[in-house]
C-alpha cells in the first residue's frame, strides 16, 4: 500500500473514495503540511499506486480499515483527524468499530452514509458505464476510461487539464479495477439490505458538503447525521460545487 507523508504536527489522515486515489488531494498536501499538520494520504489497496492482488473479500470495508490501522501502527501514530472523501466514510465507519479511539476528529466530505442519501439510479449507470467504458479501453475502442467522464460529470465550474486526468486515469488504464467493482457490489448489497452505515463516534465531526453532487444528496440524510454525530451547525458547510469538493 503506497502512501504520502509529509510535514509535521498534528496528523492528517486525507482519505479517498472510489473511483479516485490519493491524487485527489495532491493541492491540499503543501497547503495543510505548511501549516503545522502531518498529512498522511493513502493510496488504498487497488486504487492509485498501489497494488493490486487478487482475492475475494480482499476490498471489503472491514478489510481497508484492518489495512488503514495497519498504516498508521507502522507510523507509530495512535490517533489522527481523518478526512473522508465518498466511499472513505464506508471504510472509517469500520475503522472505527475495530479500533474507536483511533480517530480524534472527523472531517465528512460528500460521503455514503446514509442509504437515504445516494441516488441509486446514478450509482447504477457509474457501474454499467465502467464495465462498458473499460471494455471498450481495452479493445482500442476508447482512450480513456470512465473515470474521465466521472471526473468531468462531478465537477461544477473547474477546469481541469488532461494531465490532471491522466493522475486518476493511471490505476485505471493500468488494469486496477477489482478494487473499485468490490465497491459497486457492496453498494449494491447495501441498496438491497437498506444498511445505515453510522458509527459511534463522540468526537467533533466536521461536514463540508458540495450541495450540486448528483449522486449523494445532504438533505435526505442531513436531520439524522447531524443528530447521530451532534453536528454543530457551525460546523456544517455547504458549498455550491459537486461531489469532487478536494478538486473544486
Amino acid at each position: 500500500m503506497r502512501f504520502i507523508d509529509e510535514g509535521e504536527g498534528i496528523p492528517i489522515v486525507l482519505l479517498h473514495g472510489v473511483p479516485t486515489s490519493g491524487w485527489l488531494y495532491r493541492k491540499m498536501i503543501p497547503e495543510l503540511a505548511a501549516n503545522g499538520y502531518r498529512v498522511i494520504v493513502p493510496d488504498m489497496l487497488g486504487f492509485g499506486n498501489s497494488a493490486c492482488p487478487s482475492g475475494k473479500g480482499l476490498y471489503s470495508p472491514k478489510n481497508h480499515a484492518k489495512r488503514l490501522l495497519e498504516l498508521m501502527n507502522h507510523l507509530e501514530i495512535s490517533s489522527w483527524t481523518q478526512v473522508a472523501h465518498d466511499a472513505a466514510s464506508l471504510w472509517t465507519a469500520e475503522l472505527l468499530r475495530q479500533n474507536p479511539n483511533s480517530i480524534d476528529r472527523l472531517v465528512l466530505l460528500n460521503s455514503v452514509l446514509n442509504p437515504n442519501g445516494v441516488n441509486w439510479k446514478n450509482q447504477v449507470e457509474i457501474g454499467l458505464t465502467a464495465k462498458i467504458g473499460l471494455a471498450m479501453q481495452r479493445v482500442g475502442l476508447q482512450k480513456g476510461s470512465f473515470v474521465t467522464k466521472f471526473i468531468k460529470n462531478n465537477l461544477v465550474e473547474k477546469k481541469i487539464s488532461q494531465a490532471e486526468l491522466d493522475g486518476y486515469e493511471e490505476a485505471v488504464i493500468s488494469g486496477k479495477t477489482e478494487a473499485i467493482f468490490a465497491h459497486y457490489i457492496h453498494m449494491f448489497e447495501m441498496f438491497v439490505i437498506q444498511k445505515n452505515h453510522l458509527p459511534d463516534f463522540n468526537g467533533p465531526v466536521s461536514v463540508i458538503w458540495g450541495e450540486l453532487d448528483k449522486g449523494l444528496k445532504w438533505a435526505p440524510q442531513a436531520t439524522e447525521i447531524m443528530a447521530h454525530f451532534n453536528i454543530k451547525q457551525e460546523d456544517l458547510n455547504l458549498l455550491k460545487t459537486g461531489h469532487l469538493i478536494p478538486e473544486e
